[in-house]
């Protein structure tokens, strides 16, 4: 379903036939595709955690459930489109250990009782051809419980600036590790491909923090 914004503003998403979506020369409008459905490994796992949390919801004590209401009632989320909606308890319930599930972390039956983490100070990336990556950041290490989660774009021309809604998770750091965070990519990196990478904190709880940017140009392997 497309989202609007004002009466003739912003539009995301699908309609009939048509792709509404933006970049930083504005939106645009285009023939909607078919997505395939390559059932990647990274797919089967969040299908997996998304059905244990959802049937998990049902063993939930009537005032855990009563308390992610008020939780989510109290900690509107934002859309795609930067507008607050607001989440049932069963949605942040879901929404929060997904999170720590994908990390390998237990689910909570109860929702958190502090406020979510700060936000990271710095954060810098060198990707070298052909898959290999570094991302450092501060604070580091991050506060005990804490993790670090990278997201990142798909490398292209020095032209492409794609925002955070086309980003793909990269890495999930360990809890309270320092930085560099160091890997390899899923995919061949080419010398002078530009591309963004997002982080942000997430607590012990599943909330995360706001999310910081940073622009990669992928260097010549040795």
């Amino acid at each position: 379903m497309a989202k609007f914004m004002g009466a003739l503003g912003q539009i995301l998403g699908s309609v009939g036939g048509a792709t509404f979506s933006h970049n930083r020369g504005g939106s645009y409008v285009k023939r909607r595709s078919i997505p395939t459905n390559p059932s990647t490994a990274p797919q089967t796992d969040i299908r997996g955690i998304l059905a244990t949390l959802s049937s998990g919801w049902s063993s939930v004590a009537e005032m855990d459930r009563l308390a992610w209401d008020n939780w989510a009632a109290a900690n509107p989320a934002t859309d795609s489109l930067g507008n607050e909606v607001n989440w049932s308890g069963h949605q942040a319930y879901i929404a929060l250990n997904s999170r720590l599930m994908l990390a390998g972390a237990a689910a909570n039956a109860a929702p958190p009782i502090t406020s979510g983490p700060p936000a990271l100070l710095t954060l810098a990336a060198t990707f070298t051809e052909p898959s290999e990556y570094s991302i450092a950041f501060t604070p580091t290490p991050p506060a005990a419980g804490n993790r670090v989660l990278i997201w990142w774009t798909r490398p292209g021309s020095p032209g492409q600036n794609p925002n955070f809604n086309q980003a793909r998770l990269l890495k999930i750091t360990a809890a309270a590790a320092a930085s560099p965070a160091d890997g390899f990519t899923n995919e061949t990196l080419l010398t002078n491909q530009e591309l963004n990478i997002y982080a942000q904190i997430m607590d012990a709880s599943g909330q995360v923090s706001p999310v910081l940017k940073a622009r990669a140009v992928v260097e010549a392997g040795e």
